[in-house]
Protein backbone atom coordinates (compact mmCIF):
# COMPACT_ATOMS: atom_id res chain seq x y z
CA UNK A 1 0.00 0.00 0.00
CA UNK A 2 1.79 3.60 -0.85
CA UNK A 3 0.25 7.11 -1.19
CA UNK A 4 1.98 9.22 -3.71
CA UNK A 5 0.59 13.09 -3.68
CA UNK A 6 0.45 14.84 -7.45
CA UNK A 7 4.53 14.60 -7.86
CA UNK A 8 5.13 11.18 -7.15
CA UNK A 9 6.76 11.99 -4.15
CA UNK A 10 5.71 9.29 -1.92
CA UNK A 11 4.17 10.32 1.18
CA UNK A 12 2.48 6.56 3.39
CA UNK A 13 4.13 3.22 2.46
CA UNK A 14 3.94 0.58 3.58
CA UNK A 15 6.49 -1.74 3.17
CA UNK A 16 4.99 -5.55 4.44
CA UNK A 17 2.78 -5.05 0.97
CA UNK A 18 6.02 -6.21 -0.78
CA UNK A 19 8.23 -8.33 1.49
CA UNK A 20 8.02 -10.11 4.59
CA UNK A 21 7.71 -9.12 7.87
CA UNK A 22 5.34 -7.35 10.06
CA UNK A 23 3.07 -4.30 9.12
CA UNK A 24 3.86 -0.89 9.65
CA UNK A 25 2.97 2.54 8.89
CA UNK A 26 6.34 4.97 7.07
CA UNK A 27 4.91 8.30 6.68
CA UNK A 28 6.76 11.19 4.99
CA UNK A 29 7.95 13.12 8.00
CA UNK A 30 7.82 16.42 6.74
CA UNK A 31 4.32 16.33 5.36
CA UNK A 32 3.18 15.02 8.28
CA UNK A 33 4.33 17.41 10.56
CA UNK A 34 3.48 20.54 8.14
CA UNK A 35 -0.45 18.76 8.13
CA UNK A 36 -0.52 18.68 12.05
CA UNK A 37 0.50 22.55 12.01
CA UNK A 38 -1.90 23.42 9.35
CA UNK A 39 -4.68 22.05 11.33
CA UNK A 40 -3.58 22.41 14.85
CA UNK A 41 -3.13 19.32 15.97
CA UNK A 42 0.07 17.42 17.66
CA UNK A 43 1.20 14.02 17.77
CA UNK A 44 1.01 11.77 20.50
CA UNK A 45 2.25 8.59 21.45
CA UNK A 46 1.28 6.21 24.37
CA UNK A 47 3.27 3.66 25.84
CA UNK A 48 1.17 2.00 28.47
CA UNK A 49 1.77 -1.34 30.82
CA UNK A 50 1.51 -3.14 34.39
CA UNK A 51 3.49 -5.48 36.31
CA UNK A 52 1.67 -7.79 39.02
CA UNK A 53 3.00 -10.28 41.54
CA UNK A 54 1.88 -13.37 42.52
CA UNK A 55 2.95 -16.37 44.16
CA UNK A 56 2.46 -18.46 47.29
CA UNK A 57 1.71 -21.87 47.51
CA UNK A 58 -2.04 -21.94 45.68
CA UNK A 59 -2.21 -20.79 42.28
CA UNK A 60 -2.50 -17.07 42.84
CA UNK A 61 -2.79 -17.15 46.22
CA UNK A 62 -0.65 -14.48 47.28
CA UNK A 63 0.07 -10.84 45.57
CA UNK A 64 3.43 -8.55 45.94
CA UNK A 65 1.89 -5.45 44.38
CA UNK A 66 1.55 -4.14 40.98
CA UNK A 67 3.29 -1.57 39.05
CA UNK A 68 1.94 0.55 36.34
CA UNK A 69 2.94 2.98 33.81
CA UNK A 70 1.74 5.27 31.03
CA UNK A 71 4.20 7.32 29.18
CA UNK A 72 2.81 10.29 26.79
CA UNK A 73 5.53 11.65 23.90
CA UNK A 74 4.61 14.88 22.31
CA UNK A 75 7.49 16.30 19.44
CA UNK A 76 8.61 19.75 20.25
CA UNK A 77 11.16 21.61 19.16
CA UNK A 78 12.15 19.13 16.74
CA UNK A 79 12.64 16.04 19.76
CA UNK A 80 10.26 14.50 22.02
CA UNK A 81 8.93 15.30 25.34
CA UNK A 82 7.57 12.75 27.92
CA UNK A 83 4.50 13.02 30.48
CA UNK A 84 5.32 9.93 32.80
CA UNK A 85 2.06 8.63 35.01
CA UNK A 86 3.46 5.66 37.63
CA UNK A 87 1.02 4.46 40.15
CA UNK A 88 1.71 1.76 42.75
CA UNK A 89 -0.81 -0.84 44.53
CA UNK A 90 1.00 -2.76 47.86
CA UNK A 91 -0.05 -5.73 48.80
CA UNK A 92 -1.65 -5.88 52.37
CA UNK A 93 0.66 -7.32 55.18
CA UNK A 94 -1.67 -11.10 54.63
CA UNK A 95 -1.49 -11.14 51.01
CA UNK A 96 2.49 -10.33 51.15
CA UNK A 97 2.81 -13.33 53.56
CA UNK A 98 0.97 -15.76 51.43
CA UNK A 99 3.25 -14.25 48.52
CA UNK A 100 6.13 -15.06 50.39
CA UNK A 101 5.34 -18.97 51.52
CA UNK A 102 6.34 -21.06 48.34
Amino acid sequence: MTFANANERVMFFDPSTHSKGNQAALVDRDAFLKLLEREGLEAIWIIAGEKSAYGGRGHHSGWGGSRAHTYLYRMKNGGFVVDKFLSTDLPTKSQLEEFSEG
